[in-house]
């Protein structure tokens, strides 16, 4: 027991007193506070001077285990689930000693008894175990302590509640309990700190906290209804869920209905709860849910699987409300409601929506003489916040306003997206996938997400940083690309710069943002965030690997590449580098280092824009994701092989308004403004004598193509295009790189079905002539 003792006591010890009384006193004294261990053998002067700190002989074993053992530690949850054995051989000074033991936790329990008194202590401790050991874990007793105090010391709410929810308005809270307490019965709402955080903001906006009832109900109903209606736009999802409802959920539901003695015959049950209505073109909701409120619980939970459609889910209430302030805006709520389904449809206006709500009485003053819409709000707070937007970089814009670029920043940016206008093809495919709770993609090749990425994952990739070329490279270079990982709430996980050489590709680094692995580690069910984030990244190498070398052997067949282009140039080996690694761990234990002679770097790139060499210290050192294990000795260039394929937009998905436009004004000199931006491809097919239902727009920052289609061929309304970028003294020609475009657009809608033009002028024929005359078919290096 002399352990106890440290050089600092001896020092204290006055040498003229008794020696031995000193140091049993020290020693009791640190059993007393938790700073030393002691068991039932204790010598005989702990006994004898301090016998609160044994138990009592015939005390349970278990609770001696957890009493005097340094090795397994008794908290408020374990006390309480034994409470009622144990009560009798423990006074609250013992409970005191057998929770301070922990050493984790030694200096925060001893805090937390020292500002809620002993028995106060206990008595919440006994009463709310689970949260009262979060906070004490979290080292928040202050915070537990200014809630305890408001409630006049009966509950605690929370946790998240008590970290989260200004203390400003704690008053508030407590008025509006009963409220509160009906909203975290939805369980799939109150899962998890983030989603319960995003409920308090979103009850916030509702009123809530202020008693609005209509606010509370407002908020009620879009957090459990069924949508009355929903389009015919949704028609694939919804075979999707006809096929779930018919099969695997059957049962479940017909045997919930005749619980609530409702009797179905239908064979398609999906049309028990909607039915199609010809003259509206939409599905429209067919029960009454006050009338079976447990079948009509489970077919939402079913609906909730299925992102596209135009329901709030726990997953989608969090992305709205995450950046949101605790803000309680009627105007705002009131234009929310109204523009509910195209928000929840669309995941741009998901994530930019917390900035209108900070923009939103700067938008009214801006939009007061006219009719304020949706998308008039977006272009707001994307727009007219940098002095020069060359048409077409309205998505890099919003980008680099998010990322919080100023406008000398952005004109950098703007630089560096023009040369990337002008790539069309590359060595890298692009893929885009799930892996369980995750999706993964490489990054579309006129996506300027690559360009913000460095900012949105606080890692060097961006300006000003060492990586800053890497940056440049991934939106420039034609064997440069992006990978991203985020989960399903569409949180940015992890993302990677992609570089090849020849045979070899190299994720260069695996970022992971900090507020990732602070998510993460603050859920209720905490996941190996750096093992599921390699086994994303594991699978990606093996899907990258697949399309590579079927895409080689295909061209290889064809007669399109030669023998020895085959042999040299498809994939063999994809790596990642080391770094400073958030998953370096986990890359130790499964992969295989490669030899320092044996590792390969980027192909040289001379920086356009930025002007700094490429930075790949991070692979410097790289781990072995994928190999054949084949070697190869070609000295050709790499191959261009793979072009993205474009999205094919309906009104459903469309949000580039401002693009579409100024390609218009470009082309043919007109500056036509859709004041309807909800139905924007509509509007313009009834302009064109189009086809509503099966009008289309395929675009990129370039050019845009305005078309519908039937049986037998499809029927192009507009062609616009821009040939040329003029950015001050930046002055780019990229009409070949334009007509290229147009040509795999085109083969791509067209399917090898006729192509009729419409009403277009002799510039637009001339381009489609032009274009669809390219020969696409084979390499390009």
């Amino acid at each position: 027991y002399l352990e106890a003792i440290s050089e600092d006591d001896i020092e204290k010890i006055n040498k003229d007193d008794n020696i031995d009384k000193n140091i049993q006193k020290i020693i009791i004294e640190k059993c007393l506070i938790g700073k030393f261990y002691y068991n039932e053998e204790s010598p005989l002067f702990l006994k004898e001077q301090s016998p609160r700190l044994f138990l009592d002989e015939d005390a349970p074993k278990k609770l001696k285990e957890y009493f005097y053992s340094n090795e397994k530690y008794l908290d408020f949850e374990i006390l309480k689930e034994n409470y009622k054995e144990w009560k009798k051989y423990l006074d609250n000074e013992k409970i005191k000693l057998a929770l301070i033991k922990n050493p984790g936790i030694n200096n925060i329990m001893l805090k937390y008894f020292e500002e809620f008194g002993l028995e106060k202590a206990i008595k919440l401790g006994l009463k709310n175990p689970k949260v009262v050991m979060s906070m004490i874990n979290n080292a928040d007793i202050y915070d537990m302590k200014i809630w305890y105090e408001k409630t006049g010391e009966t509950f605690i709410p929370n946790r998240t509640v008590m970290k989260e929810f200004p203390k400003k308005d704690i008053d508030k809270f407590l008025l509006s309990g009963k409220s509160w307490s009906i909203l975290m019965r939805l369980e799939s709402y109150s899962a998890s700190p983030e989603k319960i955080k995003s409920l308090i903001k979103a009850s916030y906006l509702f009123g809530v906290f202020d008693q609005d009832k209509t606010g509370f109900d407002n908020l009620y109903h879009i957090l459990t209804n069924i949508p009355k209606k929903i389009s015919i736009d949704y028609e694939n999802v919804l075979e999707e869920v006809k096929k779930s409802i018919n099969n695997e959920n059957r049962k479940v539901l017909e045997d919930s209905l005749k619980e609530e003695n409702i009797e179905v015959n239908n064979d398609n049950l999906f049309d028990y709860f909607y039915k199609y209505d010809e003259k509206s073109k939409n599905y429209k909701l067919n029960i009454n849910t006050d009338y079976c409120p447990k079948t009509s619980k489970i077919f939402r939970n079913i609906l909730e699987k299925y992102d596209e459609l135009p329901i709030l889910t726990p997953d989608k209430l969090e992305r709205i409300f995450k950046d949101f302030d605790y803000s309680n805006n009627k105007k705002f709520r009131q234009f929310f409601l109204k523009n509910l389904d195209s928000i929840l449809t669309n995941p741009d206006y998901i994530e930019l929506l917390s900035k209108v709500l900070i923009n939103y009485s700067e938008i009214e003053k801006a939009n007061s003489n006219r009719k304020l819409t949706l998308n008039s709000t977006y272009s707001y707070i994307s727009s007219d916040r940098y002095k020069n937007i060359n048409p077409g970089n309205e998505k890099l814009a919003k980008i680099s306003l998010i990322a919080g670029y100023q406008d000398k920043e952005f004109e950098i940016l703007q630089q560096i997206y023009n040369v990337g206008r002008k790539r069309t093809f590359s060595s890298i495919p692009r893929i885009e996938n799930n892996k369980d709770n995750y999706h993964y993609e490489i990054l579309r090749l006129d996506d300027p997400l690559a360009l913000g990425i460095g900012i949105l994952n606080n890692c060097c990739q961006k300006l000003g940083d060492l990586a800053e070329a890497c940056m440049e490279h991934s939106m420039v270079d034609n064997n440069g690309r992006i990978f991203v990982v985020k989960d399903k709430t569409g949180n940015l996980v992890a993302q990677s710069w992609v570089w090849r050489n020849k045979d070899t590709l190299c994720f260069d680094n695996i970022e992971m943002p900090a507020n990732a692995i602070k998510r993460n580690l603050e859920s209720s069910d905490k996941k190996d965030l750096a093992k599921e984030v390699f086994e994303v990244y594991q699978q990606a190498a093996k899907e990258l690997m697949k399309i590579d070398e079927e895409t080689y052997k295909e061209l290889l067949t064809s007669k399109k590449i030669t023998k020895e282009e085959y042999d040299g140039l498809r994939l063999k080996k994809i790596t990642v580098g080391q770094g400073h690694n958030d998953i370096d761990g986990v890359l130790k234990n499964n992969l295989e280092l490669i030899d320092e002679k044996s590792i390969i770097r980027p192909i040289e790139y001379d920086s356009l824009i930025v002007d700094k060499n490429l930075y790949v210290k991070d692979s410097d050192i790289q781990y072995i994701l994928e190999d054949t294990k084949e070697d190869s000795n070609y000295n050709g260039d790499n191959l261009y092989l793979y072009n993205d394929k474009y999205i094919e937009y309906t009104d459903s998905n469309f949000t580039d308004f401002n693009t579409y436009q100024e390609l218009e004004k470009i082309t043919k000199n007109i500056n036509y403004k859709n004041t309807d931006n909800n139905h924007f491809i509509t509007d313009l097919a009834y302009k064109h004598n189009l086809n509503p239902k099966t009008a289309r727009i395929v675009m990129n920052p370039n050019f845009a193509i305005l078309y519908d289609s039937d049986e037998e061929k499809i029927r192009i309304a507009d062609l616009l295009f821009n040939t040329k970028i003029v950015n001050k003294e930046q002055v780019i020609d990229i009409e070949d790189s334009v007509k290229l475009q147009i040509n795999l657009a085109l083969k791509q809608i067209s399917k090898d079905k006729k192509i009729e033009l419409l009403d277009i002028d002799e510039k637009q024929k001339n381009m489609y002539e032009e274009s669809i005359a390219l020969n696409t078919n084979g390499k390009t290096k």
